[in-house]
């Protein structure tokens, strides 16, 4: 191995180093809300705890590849950017969740950190780059999942309740997205395989589908 390449794996693992950090922390405070009564003893709530700790530690695995890339590696990290976008969008809605149904002052100093781990997760993901910055710049994915990550739109305005059909293979994301919607008061519907959702728009006719 050349010296340059032997830098390079180096760079690529303090960058993977940097990224687990934030993550170490979303699964210890995760862990403390879970010994909490107040979490411990509603099961909706220890669900979606237990849902935030499972997508940090899918990102923390999903982060060894890192060691793998090589500076011409550039589709593999936008397919990579891709998949902890839509991890730490999980995290981000579950955590924003909780902060609203749970009133407790100690768990939602947890829920408030581990937002803030997130924001310091996602900072470090954008300015992450493989030494090419225009090709970075044209990340064919980078803006997939920028929606998802800042929420649904609230609309003020008046509406009869639409119903919409949330099409996704992940159960997470799906109900996430379900519940997201549901407190708008839209009628939800959901399929997990594109075969269901077929057979859903036959029956249903919903007003709009949304796609994974």
């Amino acid at each position: 191995m050349s010296n340059r390449n032997r830098i390079f794996k180096a760079y690529l693992d303090d960058q993977r180093q940097s990224l687990q950090a934030p993550l170490a922390s979303v699964l210890a405070f995760s862990e403390s809300l879970l010994e909490l009564a107040v979490i411990s003893q509603s099961a909706d709530l220890k669900a979606d705890v237990k849902k935030v700790a499972k997508a940090a530690s899918t990102m923390t695995e999903m982060l060894g590849s890192i060691s793998m890339f090589s500076q011409d590696s550039q589709t593999e990290l936008s397919l990579l950017r891709h998949d902890l976008r839509n991890a730490i969008g999980l995290v981000d809605g579950f955590s924003d969740m909780l902060l609203e149904d749970c009133d407790d002052t100690e768990a939602g100093e947890f829920f408030r950190q581990i937002r803030h781990q997130s924001r310091l997760f996602q900072g470090r993901l954008e300015q992450f780059t493989l030494g090419d910055d225009g090709k970075a710049a044209s990340d064919p994915i980078a803006a997939i999942f920028k929606s998802f990550k800042r929420g649904i739109i609230r609309d003020d305005r008046e509406h009869m309740a639409a119903s919409i059909l949330v099409v996704d293979d992940s159960d997470s994301s799906r109900d996430l997205l379900a519940h997201q919607l549901q407190r708008q008061n839209f009628m939800v519907i959901e399929a997990a395989s594109g075969e269901r959702c077929l057979e859903i728009m036959r029956s249903a006719e919903p007003d709009l589908v949304l796609l994974d």
